[in-house]
């Protein structure tokens, strides 16, 4: 859910909002970041943001770990 549409359904149906939150625990997701170093007053700080979430693909998941395995003894 975008951050738009949580926010509006907080300010209007609060069991919805907790609902959201209630059905992602416990689930595995693959995130996305960008991340980039912000030096503000000599102090520099970590700005992470996510780009994507979406859920695992265990089919593709496992391909692609096969595939690195191979490499790996080669």
């Amino acid at each position: 859910i975008k951050a738009d549409d949580l926010g509006a359904l907080k300010d209007s149906n609060e069991q919805a909002f907790d609902q959201v939150f209630t059905d992602a625990c416990f689930k595995s997701y693959i995130f996305k970041f960008r991340a980039k170093v912000e030096t503000y007053n000599d102090e520099s700080r970590l700005k992470t943001v996510t780009m994507n979430a979406s859920t695992i693909d265990f089919k593709e998941q496992s391909q692609r770990l096969i595939e690195e395995i191979k490499k790996l003894q080669m």
